[in-house]
């Protein structure tokens, strides 16, 4: 007969060791989605840059041709993918870092057009 005190477990619960387990496994997976979440946001601001660029570039195209709008795209580090005008309409794809976007722009009024007094 032993009369030490016996090692092991003492009841019911969880195994000696598994609560660092399964907290390395959440802390894995935590990290996981943030860095997927993290890259996500990067590509949605991405995405939004080039649209901006290529929204400035077709504005630019209207007033100065294919000319304005490869400086414009250029000036956003962007290339002028393609251009296409057709009576006074300008269509543009721009590409920045890898990232597309489309554009459309015609001349139109502006707001210091509607606040000049009508002709007599």
């Amino acid at each position: 007969m032993s009369m030490g005190i016996e090692r092991g477990r003492t009841g019911p619960g969880p195994e000696p060791g598994s609560v660092t387990v399964w907290m390395a496994l959440v802390l894995l997976m935590s990290v996981t989605i943030g860095v997927a979440l993290f890259r996500a946001a990067g590509h949605e601001a991405e995405r939004a840059e080039a649209q901006a660029t290529a929204d400035l570039a077709a504005l630019a195209g209207v007033e100065g041709g294919r000319t304005a709008a490869a400086a414009i795209a250029s000036a956003n580090d962007a290339g002028l993918v393609s251009f296409d005008e057709r009576e006074g309409h300008v269509r543009i794809t721009v590409s920045r870092h890898s990232v597309r976007a489309d554009a459309d722009a015609e001349p139109g009024v502006t707001s210091s057009d509607e606040a000049l007094p009508p002709d007599p």
